[in-house]
């Protein structure tokens, strides 16, 4: 068989192409009469043929069936969380230094409005994923204000001494949940 080379800017090639079945006389054509087993003849002269494709200095290339998609870029978090590490307001860095203790309020307005990072923000807490798995389980029917509430309860109850605003509004920043952090603020300010 002859080797085609295809070349393009950025795709080369030296694959051959597939013999085409009916008219080549190398590839055997399996017979449709059946034959008892006792009387199976051996196998001889089976041939193999196999294509190879050399690909280089390409992106983005595809072959078979399953198609995989990373929508996200873990790089770009880590950035996007040093840059809201070093760079926390003040009426922000006044609320993580506080020690009250958290009141039933603010425990239903964290869980009321907490967003899509609320288990990176239980890791914070000293949660375990496996202690996380747990009240999903438990709580997994009412949803996750339920679980969230029912996690924070959990940790005024083993901890009161660790559990306080500061505690949980530091443990919100660092899980980029700065919405519940900014209605938080507008409810003590109230308060």
């Amino acid at each position: 068989m002859c080797s085609n080379n295809v070349q393009n800017e950025n795709f080369v090639t030296d694959a051959e192409p597939s013999p085409d079945k009916e008219h080549d006389p190398t590839i055997e054509k399996k017979s449709h009469r059946q034959v008892a087993p006792e009387q199976s003849e051996p196998q001889q002269n089976i041939k193999t043929i196999t294509n190879v494709i050399n690909i280089s200095n390409a992106q983005g290339v595809h072959i078979g069936p399953k198609n995989k998609i990373y929508l996200s870029n873990s790089k770009k978090k880590k950035k996007k969380n040093h840059k809201l590490q070093s760079a926390i307001p003040k009426e922000i860095s006044k609320l993580m230094c506080r020690n009250d203790p958290l009141s039933k309020d603010v425990i239903t307005l964290v869980a009321t409005h907490i967003g899509e990072n609320w288990r990176s923000a239980c890791r914070s807490l000293d949660y375990s994923d496996g202690q996380i798995y747990q009240f999903e389980e438990y709580y997994h029917r009412n949803g996750v204000k339920e679980i969230v509430n029912q996690i924070l309860t959990d940790w005024t109850q083993n901890k009161p001494q660790e559990s306080t605003i500061g505690a949980l509004v530091t443990a919100l920043w660092y899980a980029s949940e700065t919405d519940v952090i900014q209605r938080l603020t507008v409810e003590l300010s109230q308060s």
